[in-house]
């Protein structure tokens, strides 16, 4: 965030059935120690309609919370308030019950709030949480039952001031048909929130998760200079407190995994398991790169002489980074960890299609202790703050992941010397790809058919590394193309939402449907349609897996970048035109051989230009620290993540030397 309370963030947390919503509290968060907890002043506003009783209901008891015994006996040991509100079965009031909970002195007393929605009923509530000048930490626990088609609206507005922390832990049961919804508002010591909002759409369903506010160009502005700020003090911690920090952040992650996963499952339309496999990516870029500045702060060594030379790497200054909405937790979690681990401060603008699953993780950031004005948390339209940041005379680096047009854009106004400039800009940048597998006349048809499937279907083809084109030999063609129509029909029967763990979920957005339909219609034209060519947008954005055959190494399906699920097969003569075919795109991101010959095993090693290559298996699941992944030509700059040499672009090699004769 630009500075604590610079931006509101409303969240709409779940309207997921009730074992998603029971398994999500089932976490492992902990208080890892007591603090004094605040004296606090509630006020009450309760509509006639709603039955307000200062015991709970005995359902309400049983449920379980985040924090879980921890919480509860800390709450026992405190002068807790209790208090429940029901809603009586049919009661639908539209007037909400509001709670302001006035925080002061210190004082050890908690609250606890119960919600008792009984069947067909709907009550909105209101948890103002605010203070004055003073210390504590406002614990409050919140238990809901909502009974078969009852709804609520929680609504929790939090500004403490800055000597205050907030415990806010909550646990709900839903019976069926029922809906929970619930927004934070976290704005620190004052309330400043922006008019424009960028609302974060479940592609799934279509329905509004929640909302961002939209940073400005002013507000940009602030950020980069705040940066710059901050970048003066952070650049001069050790390695050493940095890596701590981050170890803290890795713990905190795995600490708040499920709910990091439901967000992502949400706002990408992932599975559990694609969210998941993302989740733990973070977590090993976090932990390689602690690896690699431990070693980079050895420095270089140099040959020894009657001098005292050495080379250090020093680090740059304030850096953007602008990520995408397909990995919004690991690429935008990777471009802050490797800012902050080499001393560089960094304002992150998030895809607007995924602000929230960004948002969480700048939020753990900052529990972590990596000060607020190191990773401000910028969203906004791309229009609008796109170019100033990236032309910024403060700005130092730029790391992008996205679009081809995007992306040469940002490398071009990155060029660019504004007033006030010091400095060459870095731009590290992965621009997508047109990835092909070839699969010759040895390989093992059905392996190479699973592979090729799982590449271009799984999360709807949109991944950078997805498989757009299967480029096989004449003589197997036929098989191939059967096979490779029996996985993806395997997979039509499993499609459906990433709430429901489904193996193929809807893509991203309105647009990104219309504009891969739209080569879906091209590719009718262009060659023979084999499997799917179906799709709907009715309740969300789904599109079938599509397997086009016939296609020429001219059409435009085969080489232009499509980042949905449709697969060109093109059929070559021999392993040479094959070679060809695969390297005659702009891109050179990833690729794929199956064959059982060593020949051309040897062959595609030298001579298919892709930054990733694979033999014998899938062009997709690159794994941290052993597969270095990054692509060239039009697939970007090459830069490796998670590897020692990607952290220094990040840095500057400073060499010192000093006369010992003197």
């Amino acid at each position: 965030m630009m500075e604590r309370g610079e931006h509101v963030l409303e969240m709409k947390i779940n309207k997921l059935p009730a074992g998603t919503w029971r398994w999500l509290h089932m976490n492992n968060a902990r208080i890892e120690q007591e603090a004094d907890l605040a004296l606090c002043q509630v006020a009450i506003q309760c509509p006639d309609a709603i039955v307000k009783t200062e015991t709970s209901e005995e359902q309400l008891n049983q449920i379980r919370t985040g924090m879980g015994e921890d919480m509860t006996k800390l709450l026992q040991e405190s002068k807790t308030q209790a208090i429940c509100f029901t809603a009586e079965e049919g009661v639908k009031e539209a007037a909400p019950v509001t709670l302001s909970f006035g925080y002061q002195d210190t004082d050890r007393k908690g609250n606890r709030i119960d919600l008792y929605l009984k069947e067909n009923s709907e009550m909105t509530v209101v948890m103002d949480y605010h203070s004055n000048e003073g210390t504590g930490t406002a614990a409050i626990q919140t238990k809901i039952h909502a009974e078969k088609n009852a709804k609520l609206k929680l609504i929790q507005i939090e500004r403490l001031g800055e000597g205050f922390d907030c415990m806010n832990d909550i646990g709900a049961y839903c019976e069926d048909g029922a809906g929970v919804e619930l927004v934070q508002l976290i704005i620190g010591g004052k309330k400043v929130e922006t008019e424009k909002k960028i609302a974060s759409v479940s592609p799934a369903t279509k329905e509004v998760l929640g909302y961002a506010c939209s940073c400005s160009k002013e507000q940009a502005d602030e950020a980069i200079k705040a940066s710059y700020e901050a970048f003066k003090k952070w650049s001069l911690t050790s390695v050493e407190e940095r890596v701590r920090v981050l170890r803290r952040l890795a713990a905190l992650l795995i600490e708040n995994r499920f709910i990091m996963d439901a967000w992502n499952v949400l706002e990408s339309g992932k599975n559990w398991g694609e969210a998941d496999g993302e989740l733990c990516e973070q977590l090993d870029f976090i932990n390689s790169y602690v690896m690699h500045i431990q070693n980079l702060e050895k420095g270089k060594e140099l040959v020894p002489t009657d001098e005292l030379t050495k080379c250090v790497y020093i680090p740059l200054g304030v850096g953007v980074a602008v990520s995408p909405w397909n990995f919004p937790l690991s690429l935008f979690g990777g471009m802050i960890v490797s800012a902050v681990v080499t001393g560089n401060t960094i304002c992150c603008k998030p895809s607007s299609d995924a602000p929230i699953v960004a948002y969480k993780f700048v939020e753990l950031c900052q529990k972590a202790g990596i000060p607020a004005d190191v990773v401000s948390y910028i969203p906004g339209s791309g229009s609008e703050i796109g170019d100033f940041i990236v032309e910024h005379p403060l700005t130092r680096f730029v790391n992008f992941t996205g679009s081809k047009a995007v992306g040469c854009r940002i490398n071009e106004h990155a060029a660019k010397i504004a007033d006030g400039q010091r400095w060459i800009k870095r731009v590290v940048a992965e621009m997508g790809g047109k990835n092909a597998i070839i699969v010759d006349s040895t390989a093992d048809i059905k392996k190479a058919a699973n592979g090729v499937a799982s590449s271009a279907f799984t999360f709807q083809g949109q991944k950078c590394s997805a498989c757009s084109r299967a480029i096989v030999l004449a003589d197997v063609y036929d098989e191939f193309v059967d096979e490779v129509v029996k996985c993806a029909a395997e997979l039509k029967a499993n499609q459906g939402s990433g709430e429901s763990n489904a193996a193929m979920g809807p893509v991203i957005n309105q647009g990104a449907y219309n504009s891969i339909t739209n080569y879906i219609e091209i590719g009718r034209k262009e060659g023979n349609v084999v499997f799917g060519g179906t799709y709907s947008d009715a309740e969300g954005y789904y599109i079938d897996p599509t397997v086009i055959r016939d296609i020429k190494r001219d059409a435009r399906i085969a080489n232009e970048e499509i980042f949905g699920p449709v697969l060109a097969v093109i059929k070559v003569d021999s392993f040479d035109e094959a070679l060809d075919v695969a390297n005659q795109t702009e891109y050179g991101l990833t690729g794929s051989v199956y064959s059982e010959t060593r020949e051309n095993i040897q062959r595609a090693k030298v001579e298919f230009q892709v930054g990733n290559l694979y033999f014998n298996r899938k062009s997709t699941a690159a794994v941290v620290l052993q597969h270095p992944f990054g692509g060239f030509n039009m697939s970007g700059t090459d830069a490796k993540t998670g590897t020692a040499d990607y952290l220094t672009n990040f840095m500057n090699l400073k060499s010192i030397t000093e006369d010992l004769n003197s």
